[in-house]
Parts: structure tokens; C-alpha cells; sequence
């Protein structure tokens, strides 16, 4: 069955309000824990122009004229394209740098923080912190180490940037594939990156509420090498990962990453080696 965020938004016939960019509120996701709820996440202010976070200032795009649109979030160093239908983002765009890489690593991770609500959605229109049920994991899209300091790492503990993740995925292979590309940030200088869910036609619903995907992607592109590159895990118990081309990202989603770059960029699965991070080891992704 073709994966695809644009067969569930037919089924669903859901009509989203036009794109919003309200003030932020605003990674290793943490595990379900009620302990976890201990505190909230306070945001520092929104970035002026989340353009800079995207290849060629062009934020991903569904490559279905006939869907409809997103509400886009602009946040400290990310952005999210969200949709109320699902309560999920379709994906979360970031340019990362040597410099934020290295900040992200100099900075003591956030411990027992409940995930923020999103200014300008309605409690109906946006999962919450207490949704999420074993063996799901609030899976952050961008990832709470690419924050070059704790204001910007609270800013990524918001519910519009966690998608349902198999905690055998988002706690092992996942969290090495983040920490592969974002030692990739460090080697090279900086790195575009688009995160976001790969849903079934008909996706099962996690307490009623937030679709679960059946796979995460991850796009990157290295402007050091001109090179763009995906990855695709299964959302499962024993997930398994995928190298594909940017285009089988827009195939199985609907969603181009890059709109900016060349088609024929966006074809090509070039040999691409990522780089293994000094604390946890290489994702085996093939």
C-alpha cells in the first residue's frame, strides 16, 4: 500500500486553516513517564525568518497541487509543518551548523520536562503529553541536541514537534541516525534537514487521537558536497532502515523536502557514508 500522507487526508476530508506563524512556545524524545510531567517547557521568542532554515529559503511543499494546506510554526531554530487532521507535523526543518552541533554538545540534556502545548492550535487540533502511551515514545523531529544552548533546547519540547515512535526505534537506531548527521554538521560546516512520519493510507490511532506512523524519514542535504540523501525507518519493533533517494521521501509521503534543488539532485542515491558519533554507534542503514 502506497504510503501516503495525501490517501489519509482524502479519507479524512479535513480542511486546514491557512499557513500561521505565531510566537514559539517553544532530543532524545523521553520515554512515557508520568514523571516525565514534572515540569514545562518555557520557550524563548520565535525566530524573525524561519526561511533561513530551509534550502534556498523554500520550505517543503506537497507535491499534490490538490491538498491542503499546513499550519506552519516558525520556531528558534526549526520550523514544523502541522497537521490538525492527523495532530501530527508532516515535518520539522532545521539548518544545522558547526556551531550549533557544538553547542548542542556542550549542553547538559533537559530532564523530566513536560511537553509544551502549541500557541495558536486548539487542545482539539494538537496531541498532548499525556496521549502518549507505551510502547510509544515522543518522538522529537528535531532533535533537542541540535540546540545550541537550553533556551533552544526547551523550544523543541513542544507537541507539535513529536510524532508516535516505537521506543525500540526512537531509543537505538534513531537516536544513532541523529547523532550521525549531526556529527555530519560538525565535519562539514552545516547540514539541511527535513524530519517527518510516513504514514499508511488508514493509520491506526494512538488513544483515539494522534496517527501512528508506520516509518520516520529523515532528509539531509550537505551543501559542502552538494549531495541530498534520505533515510527511512519502520516504526516497529525491529525496525529497519532504508538509504533512498530525496525523491522516494516525496513518493511515499507526498512531501518534497528540498523544493529548491534540481530534480535530478533529488533522484540520485549517491554513495554517502555518514560519519559515526563519538557515543553511540553507526545506524545500520542500508
Amino acid at each position: 500500500m502506497l504510503r501516503s500522507i495525501l490517501t489519509f487526508t482524502v479519507l479524512a476530508a479535513f480542511a486546514c486553516p491557512a499557513i500561521a506563524r505565531p510566537p514559539a512556545q517553544h532530543h532524545r524524545a523521553a520515554r512515557h513517564d508520568p514523571s516525565d510531567a514534572r515540569s514545562q517547557a518555557q520557550a524563548p521568542a520565535a525566530s524573525a525568518d524561519c526561511s533561513t532554515f530551509y534550502v534556498g529559503g523554500q520550505a517543503p511543499t506537497s507535491a499534490a497541487p490538490a491538498a491542503p494546506p499546513l499550519r506552519i510554526f516558525c520556531h528558534s531554530f526549526y520550523s514544523v509543518g502541522y497537521s490538525t487532521a492527523l495532530r501530527d507535523p508532516l515535518w520539522s526543518a532545521e539548518h544545522l551548523t558547526r556551531a550549533m552541533a557544538i553547542g548542542g554538545d556542550k549542553t547538559k540534556r533537559i530532564k523530566s520536562i513536560k511537553f509544551a502545548r502549541q500557541p495558536g492550535l486548539t487542545p482539539a487540533e494538537e496531541g498532548a503529553h499525556a496521549d502518549y502511551k507505551r510502547p510509544w515514545d515522543r518522538g522529537h523531529m528535531t532533535p533537542a541536541n541540535d540546540a545550541e544552548n537550553e533556551a533552544t533546547q526547551r523550544d523543541t519540547f513542544v507537541v507539535t514537534n513529536i510524532v508516535p515512535q516505537h521506543a525500540n526505534l526512537n531509543e537505538r537506531l534513531w537516536q544513532y541516525l541523529e547523532a550521525s548527521v549531526h556529527r555530519l554538521a560538525e565535519d562539514d560546516g552545516e547540514m539541511y534537514i527535513v524530519t517527518g512520519p510516513v504514514f499508511d493510507g488508514a493509520p491506526t490511532l494512538m488513544s483515539g487521537r494522534i496517527a501512528i506512523p508506520a516509518a520516520t524519514f529523515k532528509a539531509i542535504y550537505d551543501p559542502s558536497k552538494n549531495v541530498a540523501i534520505a533515510y527511512i525507518a519502520t516504526n516497529e519493533a525491529s525496525p529497519q532502515c532504508r538509504v533512498v533517494a530525496v525523491a522516494e521521501v516525496t513518493k511515499e509521503t507526498g512531501i518534497d523536502p528540498f523544493p529548491a534543488l534540481p530534480a535530478d539532485a533529488k533522484a540520485a542515491a549517491p554513495s554517502f557514508p555518514l560519519p559515526k558519533a563519538a557515543t553511540v554507534p553507526l545506524p545500520d542503514c542500508r
